[in-house]
């Protein structure tokens, strides 16, 4: 009878052993592991991201908001095809910044951002000429986050006369 005992208490052992295997499992992944990158519904930086050095709106970068539903400046003029945005996202919606031509091609993107974060758009421009800005996020271009971007030849301001600077580039001057 005790050699019955003995393995029945095994057993008996064994399996709250088990169950309690089997809830620590279940239980503690789900607490102690972090949710993946990809797991997260805004693909944005965990913080914001920081202009390089000697860049920044003070240093001729140029700074750009959005908000729910819209973009400040509208219009965005640069002299040459380098472009330097420090965008902001003081929306509660999240919101990136995407730039596209007369085409749909799209040049260049910030990552998708969450309320108060901020990224750093740095690239060159095919041509000079006017360009698209919008946010890609389904819906936003249409409520209104969206506005244009503007490369002219020459400092701002300085057009030949009669020549408009939002002209696609090779377009003939307006009369």
């Amino acid at each position: 009878m005790s050699g019955a005992r003995s393995v029945l208490h095994g057993t008996a052992r064994s399996l709250v052993l088990a169950t309690v295997g089997l809830v620590l499992t279940v239980a503690v992944p789900a607490v102690a592991q972090s949710p993946s990158p990809s797991a997260s519904p805004i693909a944005a930086p965990p913080a914001t991201a920081q202009p390089s050095p000697g860049m920044g709106p003070g240093a001729g970068a140029i700074a750009v908001t959005l908000v729910d539903f819209a973009v400040d400046p509208v219009t965005i003029t640069i002299t040459g095809t380098q472009v330097d945005l420090v965008v902001t996202n003081n929306g509660i919606t999240p919101h990136n910044l995407t730039i596209r031509d007369a085409n749909g091609t799209v040049l260049a993107y910030t990552p998708t951002m969450r309320q108060g974060v901020s990224a750093t758009l740095e690239f060159t421009l095919p041509a000079t000429g006017t360009y698209i800005t919008f946010c890609s996020l389904p819906g936003h271009e249409s409520l209104g986050l969206h506005g244009e971007l503007i490369a002219t030849d020459g400092p701002i301001g300085s057009a030949a006369p009669g020549a408009s600077p939002a002209a696609s580039p090779g377009a003939a001057p307006a009369a």
